[in-house]
């Protein structure tokens, strides 16, 4: 009887033990690229995207205030990707996110044509999620990253500050993540 107990307790614990396995993720390939760009009113400027670059522009609104956006230059350059950029949902502009905010596939994306940035006025250093989708197979894979930001207060000073994307495809990261 104590043989059949031991035998129970022993594969009980097997059990448990290969139940709780976690599935192993790939390993992380993060590029981070400091950038140090300042922009300011009706001067734009750019860095790099997926297939097009990515431009940072202060405009001047008729009510005299500034408007910052994100778009994409109109020469693509010869690939298989797109870029998004991580929205709000309910207003369609770019989501200002805190550091350790998740960036994956269970967010909400839009294309980066004329995204309002206005939201991250006066907020300090906040993080721009992006994801960049390539299929070069046939099939679909992300690269998800951010970008670090700090606009004014008067929307009228735009610093881009560093970035990073993990090119593990469809991996996420996390904002400030750089390793």
């Amino acid at each position: 009887m104590k043989l059949f107990k031991i035998t129970f307790l022993f594969a009980i614990l097997i059990s448990l033990f290969s139940c709780n396995k976690k599935e192993e993720l790939p390993e992380d390939n993060i590029i981070y690229k400091a950038i140090d760009k300042t922009i300011t009113e009706l001067v734009c400027d750019s860095i790099d995207g997926a297939c097009y670059n990515l431009i940072f522009e202060i405009e001047e609104s008729k009510q005299s205030d500034c408007t910052v956006s994100i778009r994409l230059n109109n020469q693509m350059v010869l690939c298989d990707a797109y870029t998004e950029i991580l929205a709000n949902i309910h207003t369609g502009n770019a989501l200002p996110l805190y550091k350790d905010h998740k960036i994956s596939e269970h967010n909400n994306w839009a294309h980066p044509h004329g995204i309002s940035l206005d939201d991250f006025a006066g907020k300090g250093e906040m993080y721009i999620g992006y994801r960049a989708a390539l299929y070069p197979s046939g099939q679909v894979y992300y690269n998800y990253g951010w970008i670090k930001i700090e606009l004014s207060s008067d929307k009228k000073t735009l610093k881009i500050i560093d970035r990073a994307t993990n090119y593990t495809e469809n991996k996420y990261i996390k904002t400030g993540q750089n390793k």
